[in-house]
């Protein structure tokens, strides 16, 4: 599948409800987030990581992640919407990609860094980690509750 393609199939997966954000911050408390930071040489193995967030969208929606994309060149998305040069720059500056072609980081609600990777991730692998997450457990009791008692 190309690029595109999977830019346009991503765009219709189910993206966050609020405007954009303006930085990284905007998001915290409020969702997860899959930080990919690719260059050119690396466009298979971004796509894919995002043949493999598309055939997982639902299941990332469940669990509030946000894939975010950003390039060497200085632009990127959040769930395929353009992101903007304030938080390309956060991203570039706060993870740090070094001379690595591809990295994939998993950031929890609460703004930190749970795990990073230097290949595409299986999301299965990226849902273990979220799920034994102490909010992820704690959401998920929740909306466990809140079926048993409707």
């Amino acid at each position: 599948m190309t690029l595109a393609l999977l830019t346009v199939a991503i765009s219709l997966a189910p993206t966050p409800t609020a405007a954009m954000p303006d930085t990284l911050e905007d998001l915290k408390w409020r969702n997860r987030l899959l930080v990919v930071v690719h260059n050119e040489a690396s466009r298979s193995t971004l796509e894919h990581q995002l043949e493999e967030w598309q055939a997982h969208a639902d299941e990332a929606a469940d669990r509030e992640l946000l894939l975010i994309t950003v390039d060497a060149k200085g632009t990127g998305t959040i769930n395929a919407a353009p992101l903007g040069p304030t938080s390309v720059t956060e991203v570039l500056e706060r993870f740090r990609p070094g001379e690595s072609d591809f990295l994939v980081v998993l950031v929890g609600k609460d703004g930190t860094e749970k795990n990073r990777w230097h290949k595409p991730v299986p999301m299965a692998q990226v849902f273990l980690l979220i799920d034994a997450m102490p909010m992820r457990q704690r959401e998920m009791r929740e909306r466990s509750a809140s079926r048993n008692d409707g």
